[in-house]
């Protein structure tokens, strides 16, 4: 299990964690600051070098994942 906490001090500060195998083929899972009151929950799938990118938006007193 891995637990973060986010600490976000400017615009589009991101915490995070990235799996990666090699260049084509890995996972990232963040969060970023957008402004005071959202914060972007967001993913990125890369197989074979063809990635798949997701957001959401999310409050921004979740500080936590």
């Amino acid at each position: 299990m891995t637990r973060v906490k986010f600490e976000f001090r400017d615009r589009y500060d991101q915490c995070g964690l990235m799996i990666r195998v090699d260049d084509e083929n890995w996972i990232k899972i963040s969060a970023e600051l957008e402004n005071e009151s959202l914060n972007r929950l967001g993913s990125v799938v890369t197989n074979l070098g063809y990635s798949d990118w997701a957001s959401q938006d999310m409050p921004s007193e979740f500080q936590r994942m």
